[in-house]
């Protein structure tokens, strides 16, 4: 166990997706609080309204994270690494222009009161909907389908320290917005924006290097096809070799990917 978890905590790519994920679970841990907010800003302008409606339209986000889940089951199967990458670099420059609207949204409500009260649900909405639909990709497909290409058997251990490296910051994260919505909610945006913004650099260092190990790995596949070679061994060196997500080269001796580090490999 030790030397798993040595060979994933020195490797460059399994530490960026746990910095990404660490990031963005602070983020849509956004969903906790949506009812509560549209509840504090809303409230003082029409207290007539019925809790319901704030429920339902705080129910927006999550509908927005599941409806990009199924369009990308439905539209992003078939893409290649460098599409998809492209694909979740412009998802979260998109999620930062949301979270950006959602504070002037939020500052205005909280400075002027809102005039209509359908115009004002109905921007939220939007705007709620648009923010989880663009976080949805990166934060669930992402992570997941690197925990399985990059652990291979030990594909549930990389899931559960990812997991872990997202979940333990963003328990800190709710603890430090509940205090925060007592001065006011757009000093809860504030800090959401710093997290998206550092989401998105830490997912394109990411989507960098994987593109870059998706490259050599297609090498190495074409060039098992196109010779006599039935190792890895045989047609790259180990320190070319090191780095590689076996399990999809047909090697079953390993369990997990070695580092990216430049030091020879014990295979």
């Amino acid at each position: 166990v030790c030397d798993k978890l040595q060979r994933f905590f020195t490797n460059r790519r399994f530490l960026l997706i746990c910095l990404s994920n660490m990031f963005i679970t602070m983020v849509v841990g956004l969903d906790a609080f949506s009812e509560l907010l549209l509840s504090d800003v809303l409230k003082p302008s029409d207290p007539g309204v019925d809790s319901g409606i704030y429920v339902m339209v705080a129910s927006l986000f999550p509908l927005g994270l599941t409806v990009a889940l199924l369009v990308s089951y439905a539209l992003l199967r078939d893409r290649d690494r460098v599409w998809l990458a492209n694909y979740v670099n412009v998802s979260l420059l998109m999620a930062v222009m949301f979270c950006v609207a959602l504070l002037a949204w939020t500052w205005s409500m909280e400075s002027f009161g809102c005039m209509s009260m359908v115009t004002c649900l109905s921007t939220v909405a939007f705007l709620l909907f648009g923010y989880g639909f663009t976080l949805a990709y990166p934060y669930y497909i992402q992570t997941g389908v690197f925990a399985l290409r990059f652990g291979g058997n030990d594909s549930g251990l990389v899931a559960c320290l990812i997991d872990f490296c997202g979940y333990l910051p963003s328990s800190f994260l709710l603890i430090v917005g509940a205090w925060l919505s007592g001065y006011g909610w757009r000093y809860v945006f504030l800090l959401t924006i710093v997290n998206v913004c550092l989401a998105a650099v830490a997912f394109m260092y990411f989507n960098h290097y994987d593109v870059i190990h998706e490259r050599k790995e297609q090498l190495i596949l074409l060039n098992m096809m196109h010779s006599n070679l039935r190792t890895l061994d045989e047609i790259v060196p180990n320190d070319i070799v090191n780095g590689s997500n076996m399990g999809l080269i047909g090697s079953h001796d390993l369990e997990s990917d070695a580092s990216d580090l430049e030091q020879r490999s014990d295979i």
